[in-house]
């Protein structure tokens, strides 16, 4: 199996928090159906298709999976404080989000780290 695509899916995600970021920092538009939509952000579409086909079966791939929507969510949740005014909300939601992205990124050194 080639990390390629895992290699890929992590710029991916460092692309899409580096957007989210600015974003939170009223520094970049962003694109609302990828930043609220776990099936059509590119991780997504990575995960929808070669991901689930070549890792579906490992562990690491079924909790990223879950982890991924949950990110997702919380998006949504930081983007509705932000609307309400709710700083702590919105504060608590982007650490809650880096956490996160965190978590899957180390999910995705161990997905490459089992397929070499």
């Amino acid at each position: 199996m080639s990390n390629i695509g895992i290699k890929m899916a992590k710029m991916m995600h460092k692309n899409w928090v580096s957007t989210l970021k600015l974003a939170f920092k009223g520094q970049a538009s962003v694109n609302e159906t990828e930043l609220y939509s776990y099936e059509n952000c590119e991780f997504g579409k990575w995960i929808y298709s070669e991901g689930v086909v070549e890792y579906g079966d490992q562990v690491s791939m079924r909790l990223m999976e879950k982890i991924h929507v949950q990110l997702h969510r919380d998006v949504r949740k930081m983007f509705a404080y932000e609307k309400e005014g709710n700083v702590h909300g919105r504060d608590k939601m982007m650490r809650k989000i880096e956490l996160t992205s965190q978590e899957m990124m180390k999910l995705l050194v161990e997905l490459e780290e089992a397929n070499k």
